[in-house]
């Protein structure tokens, strides 16, 4: 892609209307020195001296699809606490509108602390985190309220993301609802999730890592080392037009383009964190697809997104005016 036509996506993509529906995550990512080993017990002690906070998850992609230039309202339940509050904050100062950040009375809001060392002439390492997080589904109440909020959002959207991390927001029957929906209204409709890609069956587009793709199209498929043909027979059993499989150090494999499987070599110059680089890549195939782009441009930008978000440390977003340099 050069220069000129990464333009043209750009300014098509500011006018896209996009809704997340998926689980919300308050990531916090801890700095500090590793000192000496601490003398209760043997394990590092970290001098910490910064603490930053950002959307995860499920409003990453949200915030992703927001900082490429999509106008996006995010659907997801969380719970009545401080940590929801503060999510909702960061996610109104990237552009994301989070009106649809359900509080539900008794759940916590997912949360995730990261512990890394910053040391002179070296690069962040990661030591450690923690997670506190709630795996039941949404309540009744709240699945009949996120469906509402879904149905007003969806009027005017051109692409939907469905980003399911487990913890609740979309339920079987939600999840059905809301691909049929989009469906329905024509609406690009792109899914990733952490476990289990056939909830999502007839969605426009799928994201999976190696991993997930070998358990879709079976052992024996990726043995014979016809990547297509595995990519070929995953997309049949999830009943999606486009597949997009990410792979690490190798970069991101996309189906079909021409009847073949392309492959996009990673774009980065230098890979420091892969934290939510999926959640990068699949808002940004949901934007240039909402916008009209055809699979091979909407690869295009979600590789030059994925590496302007591995060169850092921590969860962080791709902006707009960031990509050109990876070109």
């Amino acid at each position: 892609m050069r220069a000129r036509s990464l333009a043209e996506v750009l300014r098509r993509v500011e006018r896209t209307r996009v809704v997340v529906a998926g689980d919300p995550c308050l990531d916090a990512n801890v700095y500090g020195r590793a000192g000496s080993v601490a003398k209760e017990a043997p394990v590092v002690a970290l001098e910490a001296d910064e603490k930053v906070f950002a959307p995860g998850q499920a409003t990453n992609v949200a915030a992703n699809a927001a900082t490429l230039g999509a106008r996006v309202f995010f659907i997801g339940v969380a719970g009545d606490d401080e940590r929801r509050a503060r999510l909702a904050g960061l996610l109104n100062e990237l552009g994301v509108d989070a009106g649809g950040l359900v509080a539900e009375v008794g759940r916590p809001t997912t949360y995730k602390i990261k512990y890394v060392t910053r040391e002179a002439q070296r690069h962040d390492q990661h030591l450690f985190h923690a997670y506190w997080q709630e795996g039941r589904p949404a309540a009744r109440g709240t699945v009949r309220r996120m469906r509402a909020l879904a149905a007003e959002a969806l009027k005017n959207a051109r692409a939907l993301v469905l980003s399911d991390y487990g913890n609740g927001t979309l339920t079987a029957g939600f999840a059905k609802w809301l691909v049929e929906e989009s469906a329905r209204r024509r609406v690009v409709s792109v899914a990733n999730a952490r476990g289990d890609l056939k909830k999502f069956r007839g969605a426009t587009a799928a994201v999976a890592n190696m991993e997930e793709l070998a358990a879709l199209a079976g052992p024996r498929a990726l043995a014979g080392g016809d990547l297509a043909a595995a990519m070929d027979a995953a997309a049949r059993r999830l009943n999606v037009r486009y597949l997009v499989i990410t792979a690490g150090g190798e970069g991101m494999y996309v189906w079909p383009v021409r009847g073949r499987a392309r492959h996009f070599p990673p774009a980065a110059r230098e890979v420091v964190d892969v934290t939510g680089a999926g959640d990068t890549v699949t808002a940004a195939l949901a934007v240039a697809l909402g916008a009209g782009f055809g699979l091979s441009a909407a690869g295009t930008l979600a590789n030059l997104a994925a590496a302007a978000v591995v060169g850092r440390e921590g969860t962080s977003v791709a902006r707009a005016v960031e990509l050109r340099h990876f070109l």
